[in-house]
């Protein structure tokens, strides 16, 4: 069994596509929406490690689920008939880098 799991997919392969191990909240959020992409419907999140437990709540609160929100209130927006305002990932990056805002809508 473990030589035809290994011939479909490469230890490296499973840690990206089995895990979200990361310490950019951007990538958190993309992975997230990928998640839901593919149908999910409800995510689990399990922090491992013991470095900065608080802090990696904070960051989630702070960064990774206003940005979801924020996604999630364009699609539901434009659902409507309303058209979100266009913005470019280069630019929401450096903005958030200028103001410290969170730059993964």
């Amino acid at each position: 069994m473990q030589r035809r799991t290994d011939a479909q997919m490469t230890d490296e392969q499973f840690a990206k596509e089995g895990f979200l191990i990361s310490s950019d909240p951007c990538e958190h959020v993309e992975r997230i929406r990928a998640m839901e992409r593919a149908g999910a419907t409800v995510v689990c999140l399990q922090l491992i490690g013991r470095a900065n437990p608080l802090g990696s709540i904070r960051t989630y609160g702070e960064r990774v689920l206003p940005a979801l929100r924020k996604a999630a209130n364009r699609i539901l927006t434009r659902e409507r008939g309303g058209a979100p305002r266009p913005t470019g990932r280069r630019c929401a990056r450096a903005a958030a880098f200028r103001t410290g805002t969170p730059a993964c809508a």
